[in-house]
């Protein structure tokens, strides 16, 4: 017996009809799905044909979803997902969905192209003008602490690649949270059915931040050819593993901090929090050392408060010793992704308690 199907009532006939009504479902097809698993089970296969994901319905399964093909196997009566199935194509629908996003801001991007050009040419004199200065500075000296010119490129461009990622995918997601929270269009997306924070997150891409993504690539490249040691593909992998802790650590301290237009209602100082954060970043954490051992000085306040209160200088510059083959005391790398870890469980519960409190247009 099809899945679907129980005595004269056809499953799909029921999607047809409308049997899936309400929301999701309806009170013919909810008898078949009896427990709390399957009947999540049944929404997904209706909310998929809802929406013209599912173009076959039959015993062997649930096939498509959208131009993508893939199997749902439905379990005879009670109707049942396989859980294996159920994930990849849950995940199939989280990609799809960053695809969507990808090109609804290159569509955005390229309504403006003068607008873009002008964000890529500010970002290059960007680059150029902190390149220059810190030649300068090495051609003075040989070393800066135990940097040395290469190292410290490297050290650069990982900060430069980190502040890309974050600036390009969460920085005007986090600013629009804010904006919406004060107008009221937070609503729209609480109403659809995806992850909020996913979708608050995600949803516009600042295309123009690729083009420093690409830059700082070139500079580390340019800086490791110079360093000349050997790289291992360990080496590597670690490298951009912590480059992902970073991302994940200052994502979580800045959705955190724009979840706090929920209560004030306007929140403009986001963007000035992330420019003194990364001031902070932008140096190597032994830059803060202290020279006179008989009394403590500002710069070691800084260190000891930036990288064991708040670890702003290790996610950064963990990273940066991975690859330059300088790190010598691991637990620095330790602190840092267990630092990354709790921050965003905190960001992920601050973020839902926030909901909890949030009002709504119509208050």
């Amino acid at each position: 017996m099809n899945v679907l199907q129980s005595g004269s009532v056809s499953g799909e006939s029921e999607f047809r009809n409308g049997g899936f009504g309400g929301p999701l479902m309806g009170k013919q097809t909810s008898r078949y799905l009896s427990g709390s698993h399957e009947s999540f089970a049944g929404q997904i296969v209706a909310e998929l044909w809802r929406r013209n994901r599912v173009s076959k319905i039959s015993s062997a399964g649930v096939t498509g979803l959208g131009s993508r093909y893939c199997e749902l196997p439905l379990v005879p009566s009670p109707v049942v997902l396989h859980a294996a199935s159920f994930t990849v194509c849950k995940m199939l629908f989280y990609v799809r969905l960053c695809y969507t996003f990808f090109r609804n801001s290159l569509i955005r991007e390229m309504m403006f192209p003068a607008n873009f050009l002008i964000q890529v040419v500010t970002r290059l004199f960007w680059f150029v003008a902190r390149v220059a200065l810190f030649a300068m500075i090495y051609g003075e000296v040989d070393q800066i602490q135990e940097w040395t010119k290469h190292e410290y490129f490297a050290f650069m461009a990982t900060g430069m690649l980190i502040n890309s990622i974050v600036e390009a995918f969460f920085m005007p997601n986090c600013a629009a949270f804010c904006e919406n929270i004060r107008t009221g269009k937070l609503d729209f997306s609480l109403l659809k059915p995806v992850d909020s924070q996913f979708l608050v997150s995600l949803e516009r891409i600042s295309l123009a931040m690729v083009s420093q993504m690409l830059l700082a690539i070139a500079l580390l490249v340019w800086a490791l050819y110079h360093i000349g040691h050997a790289l291992l593909i360990g080496q590597v992998l670690i490298y951009f593993f912590y480059v992902g802790v970073a991302v994940v650590f200052f994502y979580s301290m800045m959705i955190t901090m724009a979840c706090s237009s929920i209560w004030f209602g306007r929140n403009q100082g986001l963007y000035d929090f992330w420019f003194y954060i990364t001031i902070f970043a932008q140096y190597p954490r032994s830059i803060y050392d202290g020279h006179d051992p008989s009394r403590v000085e500002t710069g070691e306040v800084l260190q000891f408060a930036f990288s064991w209160l708040v670890p702003i200088l290790l996610v950064v510059t963990v990273p940066a010793q991975i690859i330059t083959g300088t790190l010598t005391d691991w637990r620095f790398a330790l602190i840092s992704l267990i630092a990354a870890g709790i921050c965003f469980v905190i960001s992920r519960r601050v973020f839902l308690w926030s909901l909890d409190h949030y009002r709504g247009a119509s208050s």
